[in-house]
């Protein structure tokens, strides 16, 4: 119904227009009805183009869209996992908030207090690829402990795999900050001092630590904290 009145309109204002453009001009009738011809002709498909124009641009609109959601999904999860087709899926860890959550879900040796998880979400820190790398450092040593004597100090083993370790604070720190390394455990307070370093200006950009204390009652580390550097007497 609509289209037929369109039509109609546009036939009636086609012919007023030939009528005027004949009186101005003396062309002859089957000259004008050629011309008008060819301009509805053309007119059509100019139509049709900006029609199909307007649906590319509604699909492409439509693909951007989709686009900004996935990526949106992938900055809130932290995490884009390569092509299934891969015998081992590559993971990119985009934040060291997301790499405490792949952490708490892939791996069964690592236990993050409530402390640790709170730290981490304001951290800053520009490679949470290194900071999952020493996660999974971790659970591979708790897994070696768990079979027995590990034969050389953890120290020396985790320095093996590039990651800087710490058995405990100096004392003038402890001293002075020993609340700073008291975690919530439940009801209890657990002070831990072993430490993985990741740089050491203080910026939390570029400096983070990972405050983890061995339970050799179920073989497995508690995390107390993930982030910025703590104070102690150069800081």
């Amino acid at each position: 119904m609509y289209l037929d009145v369109t039509r109609r309109i546009r036939r009636a204002e086609q012919k007023r227009q030939i009528e005027e453009l004949r009186l101005q001009t003396g062309a002859s009738d089957q000259l004008l009805a050629s011309l008008g011809e060819r301009a509805s002709n053309a007119k059509a498909e100019r139509d049709y183009w900006f029609d199909k124009a307007a649906k590319l641009e509604q699909a492409n609109a439509d693909l951007q869209n989709e686009l900004n959601q996935h990526r949106e999904n992938y900055r809130l999860w932290g995490v884009g996992v390569a092509s299934s087709d891969d015998s081992e899926a590559e993971t990119e860890v985009r934040s060291v908030a997301a790499a405490v959550q792949l952490a708490e879900g892939t791996l069964t040796t690592l236990r993050f207090l409530p402390s640790a998880v709170e730290a981490v979400a304001a951290s800053p820190f520009d490679n949470p690829a290194a900071v999952y790398d020493a996660f999974e450092a971790l659970d591979e040593l708790a897994k070696e402990r768990q079979k027995g004597p590990l034969g050389k100090r953890v120290k020396e083993w985790l320095s093996e795999r590039g990651i800087e370790y710490a058995a405990h604070e100096a004392h003038t720190t402890m001293g002075r900050w020993r609340n700073e390394r008291q975690f919530r455990d439940g009801n209890n307070a657990l002070e831990i001092q072993e430490h993985i370093k990741f740089g050491a200006d203080g910026d939390p950009q570029y400096c983070l630590r990972i405050y983890l204390r061995w339970d050799d009652t179920v073989k497995r580390w508690t995390t107390g904290r993930v982030g910025r550097h703590l104070t102690n007497s150069q800081s």
